[in-house]
C-alpha cells in the first residue's frame, strides 16, 4: 500500500465554503430522462405482506436519475436522490407518519451533481449530503441551522441562507472519481472516504463543534493507494498476520499498480476503517493509531476462501453488528459479518483500536432456497427482527429480498415485486432500505411501473377498449372464457374462437397497441363437480388445477401471436356450472359445520387453480373473485392470493357485509353503474378508493352494450 498525506493546513478553509444563493444554477436544455420511484412496504399483515406505492405524488411528480440512496435516525428517515434535470431532492418520512419533499437545488446555487447524494445524518440529527459534482469535487451540503458564530463568519454581510455547500476535495486538493463517496460519523466525528480519479482512496475526518451543523476540518487526511510499497515504513509494506478471537490469517497487499475497483463503505466506529475492492477482494483498511499514516489490511477474501466480488458494496448496522454485502460474478450474495467490541461504538474510551471482531462469511443465495443472482446496489437493513439483503434479480429485473430472522440463520428468499401484486415489476439496479420505527422499507426505481391503481371498467363493448385506454381508464378488465361442462373446465365462448379471436387476447391486443401501462383483470369462469362427479377436496382441486394449466397454457401463447404484454392478475370467477356458484356455496341456512366443509372445497379449488397456473408460467398471478358473504362465510382472509370483491351499485348500495375485509382485497369489481349524470359516475368511483371500501383497483361495469368516459375526462 502506499499511502500520501495531504498538505494541507488550517482548522477550516473559508474559500472551500459556498453559501446558497437565491439565484438558481443552469442545467442542460434538453432534461434526461428518469424513472419513477416506488415504495415497497411491508405491512407486515400476512398472507400479502407487501404493498407497491408509487411516490410520484408525494415526490412533486419528480422523476430520478441514477437511484437513491436512505438514512435513518430513531425518529426519521432519509431518501436523497438526483432529479431528471439534474437537481437535487430529499424525501423525509418520520415515525409518526409525517412526510416532506424538499428541493434542495432551485433557487439555489449548489454545485450541480454528476453522481447520486448520499444521505447522513450529522451530530445533531440534522440530515445532510454528500455527493460528487460536475466538476470531480466531493461536496457536502449541510443545514444552515441554527445560525451559530461559525455561520455567521461565513456569511458577514449577506442575507441569511438556508444551506451551505462545503467543498471536501478542496480541503485535501484531490479529485473524486464518478461515484459515491462514504461517511461513518461516531459521537462527534466524521470519516469520510471516496475513490479519487487514480482509484486510489481519500479518507479524511470531520468534527462538529456542540450544536454547529458546520463540520470543522482537523487537517487529517491521508491518500490510499493499492500499491504493493511504501514512501516510508509501513505495515502493509510485507504480508502481515491478522489475529482474531476465532482465526489467525495472513493477509497479503494487492498486486502492484493495481487500482481500487469499488468505492468505498466507511465502517462505524472511532477508529477510521473502510472497505473496498482491489483485484476482486475485500479488503478492510484500519487505521491503526499514532497518526493518519498508520494503516492495517485485512484481505478477507483470502482469509475465508470466497470467491471473488465484484460491483459495489452495500453495508447494514445493528446496535452490535456489522453486515457488510457483496457479489460474486455469478450475482451470489456474499455477507461478511463482524460484531463491535463495545456494544455502543460512539462512547468507546479508546479509539486507537479497531473497532469491531473478527469476520465470518456466509453465502446467502445458497442459504436462501429460490433466491436468484442478484445485481447492482443492493440494501442492507438490520431491523430488531430480521435481517434484510434487498436487491434486484440479474436478467430478470424483479425485486428480491433476502432476509433471515435476528439470531437465526434461516435465510429465505421473497419476490416483493410479486407479493405486492405487480407483474410490471421490473426496478432498476439500485434499491435503498429504510428502517424507521423498527419496519423495513424498500425503495427502487421502476423500470415498467406497477399497475396503475384506480377505478376502471369491466365488460365494455369490444370495439370500446382502445377509446377507454385513450380516455384514460387506468383499469380494464374483461371475461376471458366460461365454464364449461368437461375438462378443463373452461373454454372459450363458441367452437370457432381461437386464442387470437378470443376476449382476453384481444383485450391485451388494444393495451398492447396503446403503448400505455394499463391495468389488466383477465377474468375466467370455471365450472365445479357435475352432480356426476363425487363433492371431495380432491374433486375440486382437480377441477381448479385443470383450468388454471389451460388458461395459463392460452396465455403463453399472447406472445408468440404478437403479443408482448400479460394480464396483471388471472382471476377465478366461480359462475361455472352447477348454477350455484361451481357447486362451492352451501345452501341457504348452512350449519357453521357445512360452512366449513365448503370452505375446504374453495381452499381446494383455488389451490388448484393457482398451481395449475403456476405449472405453466410462474410469472403469472392468479386471484379470485367472489362475493363479500363468500369472503366471509368460506375464510378468504387467509387465501395467500388477492380476491377480487364483487359490489352492487343501485338502491342504497354498495353495502358493506360484516366480517368480508382483509389485507388480501385487492379491488372492487362493481356492477349496476351509471353513466348519467356524469356526477353519480364521479360519485361511483370515489366510493370505491374511499373508506370504507379503499380499493387499489376497483372496476364499474355498466348495462350491455355502453360505454362511458372517466368522469375527468
Amino acid at each position: 500500500m502506499k499511502f500520501r498525506r495531504s498538505a494541507l493546513i488550517g482548522i477550516v478553509l473559508l474559500t472551500s465554503i459556498t453559501l446558497v444563493e437565491g439565484t438558481s444554477r443552469a442545467v442542460t436544455s434538453v432534461a434526461p430522462t428518469g424513472l419513477p420511484l416506488y415504495q415497497f412496504v411491508n405491512t407486515g399483515v400476512e398472507p400479502l405482506p407487501w404493498n407497491a406505492v408509487s411516490l410520484q405524488a408525494q415526490l412533486n411528480a419528480t422523476t430520478m436519475l441514477g437511484g437513491p440512496h436512505g438514512a435513518t435516525n430513531a425518529t426519521e428517515g432519509v431518501l436523497a436522490y438526483r432529479t431528471s434535470t439534474d437537481e437535487l431532492a430529499m424525501f423525509t418520512q418520520t415515525t409518526t407518519g409525517g412526510v416532506q419533499w424538499s428541493d434542495l437545488t432551485t433557487g439555489n446555487d449548489v454545485p450541480v451533481p454528476a453522481a447520486d447524494p448520499v444521505p447522513f445524518f450529522d451530530p445533531s440529527n440534522n440530515a445532510d449530503l454528500l455527493y460528487v459534482d460536475t466538476n470531480g469535487d466531493v461536496e457536502l451540503l449541510s443545514p444552515n441551522e441554527p445560525d451559530t458564530m461559525l455561520g455567521a463568519r461565513l456569511h458577514y454581510g449577506s442575507p441569511w441562507r438556508p444551506l451551505v455547500t462545503t467543498n471536501l476535495s478542496a480541503l485535501t486538493g484531490v479529485p473524486a472519481a464518478v461515484g459515491l463517496p462514504s461517511i461513518a460519523v461516531s459521537g462527534t466525528t466524521g470519516t469520510v472516504a471516496y475513490r479519487t480519479a487514480t482509484d486510489a482512496i481519500e479518507v479524511l475526518t470531520l468534527t462538529w463543534e456542540t450544536g454547529d451543523p458546520i463540520p470543522v476540518y482537523g487537517q487529517n487526511a491521508i491518500t490510499v493507494t493499492s500499491l504493493g510499497t511504501t514512501t516510508g515504513p509501513s505495515p502493509l509494506a510485507t504480508p502481515t498476520t491478522t489475529s482474531t478471537t476465532t482465526t489467525s490469517t495472513t493477509t497479503t497487499p494487492p498486486a502492484p499498480t493495481t487500482g481500487f475497483a469499488s468505492d468505498p463503505v466507511v465502517l462505524p466506529g472511532l477508529t477510521p476503517s473502510f472497505a473496498a475492492l482491489v483485484n476482486g477482494d475485500l479488503l478492510i483498511l484500519s487505521n491503526a493509531g499514532g497518526s493518519i499514516d498508520a494503516w492495517t489490511s485485512e484481505n478477507l477474501t483470502a482469509a475465508t476462501g470466497t470467491p471473488t466480488l465484484t460491483g459495489a458494496l452495500a453495508l447494514g448496522t445493528g446496535t452490535s453488528t456489522i453486515d457488510l454485502v457483496g457479489l460474486t460474478t455469478a450475482g451470489s450474495v456474499e455477507l461478511y459479518s463482524s460484531f463491535y467490541l463495545t456494544a455502543t461504538p460512539a462512547v468507546r474510551a479508546n479509539a486507537k483500536v479497531v473497532d469491531f471482531g473478527s469476520w465470518s462469511v456466509e453465502s446467502l443465495t445458497a442459504l436462501a432456497a429460490g433466491a436468484p443472482p442478484l445485481s447492482g446496489q443492493l440494501a442492507v437493513e438490520v431491523t430488531p427482527s430480521q435481517v434484510a439483503v434487498a436487491g434486484q434479480a440479474a436478467n430478470w429485473g424483479d425485486l428480491f429480498v433476502l432476509s433471515s430472522p435476528t439470531g437465526t440463520n434461516s435465510w429465505s428468499a421473497t419476490n416483493v415485486s410479486v407479493t405486492a401484486g405487480s407483474t410490471a415489476r421490473t426496478v432498476a439496479n439500485i434499491v435503498a432500505g429504510l428502517t424507521i420505527g423498527g419496519e423495513l422499507t424498500l425503495y427502487a426505481a421502476g423500470v415498467a411501473s406497477p399497475p396503475p391503481e384506480g377505478v376502471g371498467v369491466y365488460a365494455i363493448p369490444t370495439a370500446k377498449w382502445s377509446t377507454a385506454i385513450t380516455n384514460g381508464w387506468p383499469i380494464i378488465s374483461e371475461t376471458g372464457g366460461l365454464g364449461t361442462r368437461s375438462t378443463p373446465w373452461v373454454g372459450f365462448t363458441n367452437a370457432t374462437t381461437t386464442v387470437a379471436t378470443s376476449p382476453d387476447f384481444l383485450l391485451g391486443q388494444a393495451i398492447y397497441n396503446s403503448h400505455k401501462r394499463v391495468t389488466w383483470l383477465s377474468f375466467w369462469t370455471i365450472s365445479g363437480p357435475l352432480a356426476s362427479e363425487p363433492q371431495t377436496p380432491a374433486t375440486y382441486y382437480a377441477h381448479g388445477y385443470a383450468a388454471g394449466e389451460w388458461v395459463a397454457t392460452q396465455i403463453d401463447t399472447y406472445r408468440g401471436l404478437g403479443v408482448g404484454l400479460k394480464p396483471d392478475w388471472v382471476i377465478f370467477d366461480p359462475e361455472g356450472y352447477p348454477d350455484n356458484h361451481s357447486g362451492l356455496d352451501a345452501p341457504t341456512g348452512a350449519s357453521p359445520a357445512t360452512l366449513a366443509k365448503y370452505a375446504t372445497y374453495w381452499s381446494a379449488m383455488l389451490s388448484g387453480w393457482q398451481q395449475g397456473i403456476q405449472a405453466v408460467d410462474p410469472s403469472l398471478n392468479a386471484a379470485v373473485y367472489a362475493e363479500q358473504s363468500e369472503y366471509r362465510n368460506y375464510q378468504l382472509v387467509s387465501l395467500s392470493m388477492p380476491v377480487f370483491m364483487a359490489l352492487a351499485f343501485g338502491g342504497t348500495g354498495p353495502t358493506q357485509v360484516a366480517g368480508a375485509s382483509g389485507s388480501n382485497v385487492r379491488g372492487y369489481i362493481s356492477f349496476g353503474a351509471s353513466c348519467n349524470p356524469a356526477t353519480t359516475l364521479q360519485s361511483e368511483a370515489t366510493t370505491l378508493l374511499n373508506p370504507p371500501w379503499s380499493g387499489q383497483f376497483n372496476t364499474l361495469q355498466f348495462n350491455p352494450g355502453v360505454y362511458c368516459a372517466p368522469p375527468e375526462a
